[in-house]
């Protein structure tokens, strides 16, 4: 199937080549001769001359010094921010679904707990009230 649907234009193969090439680089090369090969990349698209590809090329031409320093290995892991994403998407998340937090010390400690179950609510500032203010809801009348 694949192969049927590479056959129907010679620019999407060449593209679909370029995409196996940086997976393939992505996947197993190493921080020594990451630079020369993801140079090769580079110049592979560049020859290219497809329209999309050339928005890749400035993307990761831009990118370079990033994605190499990606290579880098500490403790038999490559560096990675994806840490740093997740815990921003659960800050945002937890945000989201509190309709809006009005006191800041509540916020936190419901971020920290979902973080990390071990952890205690931090009530260390007792000027600062856990308990949201407001006013209390009045009867409800049906009209």
């Amino acid at each position: 199937m694949l192969d049927l649907i590479l056959k129907i234009s010679p620019e999407l193969n060449k593209a679909y080549l370029i995409k196996d090439r940086y997976l393939l680089f992505n996947s197993c090369c190493d921080f020594h001769n990451a630079e020369k090969d993801f140079n090769d990349i580079l110049y592979f698209i560049s020859k290219s001359k497809i329209p999309e590809m050339i928005a890749i090329y400035k993307m990761l031409n831009n990118w370079t010094e990033e994605i190499l320093n990606s290579f880098i290995v500490i403790n038999g892991r490559r560096l990675s921010n994806g840490i740093m994403e997740s815990r921003n998407s659960i800050v945002k998340l937890i945000k989201k679904t509190g309709n809006g937090y009005v006191n800041f010390a509540r916020f936190r400690n419901r971020c920290m707990y979902c973080m990390n179950k071990d952890s205690n609510p931090d009530l260390s500032g007792n000027a600062i009230p856990i308990k949201m203010k407001g006013h209390k809801r009045g009867p409800y009348k049906k009209q």
